[in-house]
């Protein structure tokens, strides 16, 4: 059995009613849907270290089941839980495989490129004074050894950073201060989740002024978190469907792989065959 990525008592909830600890497993690869148990599903060998994992059921997981529990119920949290959930909230980004995956492949080569760009640049100037142009092309050559060395393996300390599943304060601080509504539906149609559960647009980040969170809690329970309302707030919020079927297609569109339900979801195999999902702004 590997590390869970998304946690099992979060799923609890979007468990099949008359299957106890299964899940309607999407797989956007795929195209399938199987029934499979919680225990199997959202995680993988060796995805963190294994004083990480016991850190993360320990002090973030354990502590946050009971603040679950108080936000599906719709009953009222404490500030401290409040902070507590934000810490869950942040970490439930950054912990998935998709997190990992386009740090890896863009945000740190990015980065890692600019770096070097900056410092090419840096000799270039240099080198216009330099009166041993031998020590010059030596350093050229070095910049250039460094980006190969960094585009064929990322260094220890950028790839460890990727890895650890914990946020920033700053992260901690955005989700924090933004308004919480606690939405929650009668239905007919349902919060679906997947493998990366905590949405946010990627170009807004979480501190922008049009930074969206839809994070689904259970089947009729999302937490949306925007900057529309008082900051630090949290209440309840009745939904209508149509904000129902976006916070759904928001999971099937930020997805990494996998997609969860309780209950049988006809239009999503269709869904998942589209690249770019449409997704719509939610004003209040």
């Amino acid at each position: 059995m590997g590390h869970h990525y998304v946690p099992q008592e979060y799923l609890r909830p979007f468990e099949v009613a008359s299957a106890p600890g299964t899940v309607l497993t999407y797989d956007k690869k795929e195209l399938s849907c199987k029934q499979l148990p919680i225990k199997i599903v959202a995680q993988a060998p060796n995805f963190y270290e294994a004083d990480v994992e016991a850190e993360l059921a320990s002090r973030l997981e354990g502590p946050a089941n009971i603040i679950l529990a108080e936000l599906r119920n719709l009953r009222p949290i404490s500030t401290e839980q409040r902070e507590h959930f934000a810490i869950y909230t942040t970490t439930m980004m950054k912990r998935v495989p998709r997190r990992r995956r386009i740090a890896r492949d863009e945000t740190a080569p990015k980065a890692i490129e600019k770096t070097i760009n900056e410092l090419l640049e840096s000799i270039r100037h240099w080198a216009q004074t330099a009166t041993d142009q031998e020590l010059v092309k030596r350093r050229f050559a070095e910049v250039e050894r460094i980006r190969q060395q960094f585009q064929e393996e990322l260094p220890k300390e950028v790839s460890d950073q990727i890895d650890s599943p914990w946020p920033t304060v700053r992260m901690i601080e955005s989700v924090a201060s933004m308004t919480w509504r606690v939405a929650f539906t009668r239905g007919p149609q349902f919060f679906i989740t997947s493998d990366n559960p905590a949405f946010f647009f990627e170009a807004y980040g979480t501190g922008n002024p049009d930074s969206e969170i839809a994070f689904p809690l259970a089947p009729n329970v999302a937490l949306m978190c925007d900057r529309k309302g008082a900051p630090g707030a949290t209440f309840p919020v009745e939904v209508k469907q149509k904000i129902v079927r976006e916070v759904n297609r928001r999971m099937v569109a930020s997805a990494e792989r996998l997609i969860f339900a309780h209950q049988p979801q006809p239009w999503l195999v269709n869904t998942m065959k589209k690249p770019r999902p449409f997704l719509s702004r939610i004003g209040w």
